[in-house]
């Protein structure tokens, strides 16, 4: 999200079980490889995204910026890897 940043970070999310897969890479990236390692594996109680961003990240408040940013970034992957897209916003 910063134009000085160099990591690459992918959240995939599963609403319907309340599970989050991250993964991220140490330089800027346009898409992940079928054998991208995860970092991290996060389950919640399921639920809307609505809900999930703030289960997800306990330190984001419903309605404030970063919740807002969060919202808007969500997107339906479709269900390759290879497939997807980041792009600089996130």
């Amino acid at each position: 999200m910063l134009p000085e940043a160099i990591w690459t970070y992918l959240e995939l999310w599963y609403p319907e079980r309340g599970l989050m897969v991250t993964a991220h890479i140490t330089r800027k990236a346009s898409g992940m490889t079928v054998n991208q390692a995860i970092a991290a594996i996060i389950y919640v109680q399921p639920g809307p995204p609505e809900d999930l961003i703030t289960r997800f990240s306990w330190t984001t408040t419903r309605g404030s910026d970063r919740y807002v940013e969060r919202l808007q970034g969500l997107k339906p992957w479709p269900d390759d890897i290879t497939k997807i897209t980041i792009d600089e916003r996130g």
